[in-house]
């Protein structure tokens, strides 16, 4: 690498945006939390009832946030502690999630296997939306 290369590669690194790792991790829980009530409060929405979309949304996140809690919170600390930082383990973490939790509503309802497919879309979701908040601490603790 010539010396102009690292001055462009150190340029673009100081570009990038930075937090504290605690408050990315922090962040990205509740984004993650917020995912599945968000996708049900839009779908809501697109069906003309707003107020069912800000109702959907409070109602679904007094379930989703404990259950990030339950769930993924201690899945954090064991990846962080066996698994690399890398965006498939997040997501194969939140398709996980959302199947088991989609196959469990759907035993209490009688939903069907599509029910199920879309708590996996939602878990996917979620890891992405943890993964891209995360994200940004980790390249501050690397710095």
């Amino acid at each position: 690498m010539t010396g102009h290369d690292r001055t462009v590669a150190d340029f673009g690194a100081a570009m990038k945006p930075k937090m504290p790792g605690a408050l990315a991790t922090c962040l990205g829980f509740l984004a993650a939390s917020a995912t599945p009530p968000a996708v049900i409060a839009l779908l809501a929405a697109a069906q003309g009832s707003l107020g069912g979309a800000l109702g959907g949304f409070v109602f679904f996140y007094i379930y989703s946030g404990p259950l990030t809690l339950l769930l993924a919170v201690p899945t954090y600390l064991l990846l962080r502690l066996f698994a690399p930082a890398r965006s498939r383990w997040v997501l194969g973490i939140g398709v996980s999630f959302g199947i088991a939790i989609g196959a469990g509503i759907a035993i209490a309802v009688e939903g069907t296997p599509l029910f199920v497919a879309c708590y996996a879309a939602m878990g996917a979701a979620s890891g992405l939306a943890f993964w891209l908040v995360w994200r940004l601490g980790l390249r501050d603790a690397r710095a």
